[in-house]
């Protein structure tokens, strides 16, 4: 090696020797991270120990047995947390903390630097379980789509956020539309209708000159509320439930129960399905209330 080189990996490791200095520091003494996290409600010893079993049968594939031990605990606690220390991880006595919660856990790794004179990152040794969430994540792996969503909106309703449930619920609805033979929609929303039912529709964002305007399919909308729909050409109908709404494929205009309601964009075929803005689920939920 020249002295070139050597000068040059000498600088490397003092650069990392720096940045893993600073890093230490943020993370002794800086703030709590961005992700902060103190979960409620808590499982029962009881669950917790269910959940962790079933964390752990997910984990090796066992779906079936993931599912059975998460609903068991949904089943008598409902939606609760579980969390531990992997297995091959023991926190010392001296070391008092709260593992669900990250403040707890950041203040346990500064005294623990502070009594022993090392970093430990106990982030990397917890795991975190939510009954709810392994519940739907067993259903998915079992091709229980269905089942899923029920849990899906659950979860959804208390964390609008919840990314990996909001993908795992798109990856779900895609696949239905598959199997039944239709064109994949991008994405899953989220809806309350005005009778208070929270409801999962296949969604797609219009583009170019629709673009502004979330579209579904005219039948989903039909089969949600228990109305039937017809089409012929460029006119589609739905009908029942003292329900009579009639519109032109390509005009922004509906007519409910003779009342005209103008929708933020105009309806359009995607292949051979009747895509129409969502605005329209919520003006013939609230028709049927009247």
């Amino acid at each position: 090696m020249s002295k070139e080189e050597k000068k040059m990996k000498k600088v490397r490791i003092n650069m990392l020797s720096l940045l893993t200095l600073v890093l230490l520091i943020v993370t002794l003494w800086g703030s709590p991270p961005a992700s902060k996290l103190k979960v409620e409600p808590r499982a029962s010893k009881w669950g917790e120990q269910l959940l962790k079993e079933a964390h752990e049968a997910y984990r090796k594939g066992n779906y079936v047995r993931a599912y059975e031990l998460s609903k068991k605990v949904y089943d008598k606690e409902g939606d609760v947390w579980a969390a531990w220390f992997k297995e091959n991880f023991k926190i010392p006595s001296d070391i008092q903390i709260d593992l669900y919660d990250d403040e707890s856990i950041l203040q346990a790794i500064r005294e623990y630097h502070k009594k022993h004179g090392k970093f430990i990152n106990l982030f990397k040794y917890r795991v975190i379980e939510n009954s709810t969430a392994l519940l739907a994540h067993s259903l998915f792996k079992l091709g229980r789509y269905e089942e899923l969503e029920r849990y899906a909106i659950e979860i959804l309703s208390r964390d609008p956020e919840a990314q990996r449930i909001r993908s795992i619920l798109d990856a779900s609805r895609r696949l239905r539309r598959e199997k039944a033979g239709k064109n994949p929609l991008h994405h899953s929303l989220l809806m309350q209708l005005p009778d208070r039912r929270k409801v999962v529709i296949d969604v797609e964002r219009g583009r170019g000159e629709r673009a502004g305007a979330i579209y579904t399919p005219a039948e989903d909308i039909a089969r949600l509320l228990g109305l039937r729909f017809e089409q012929q050409g460029h006119k589609a109908t739905f009908l029942g439930k003292g329900i009579k709404a009639t519109m032109q494929i390509e005009s922004d205009f509906v007519q409910i129960n003779g009342r005209s309601f103008k929708l933020p964009k105009p309806p359009y075929m995607k292949g051979k399905e009747l895509l129409v803005p969502v605005e329209l689920l919520q003006e013939l939920a609230k028709a049927i209330l009247k």
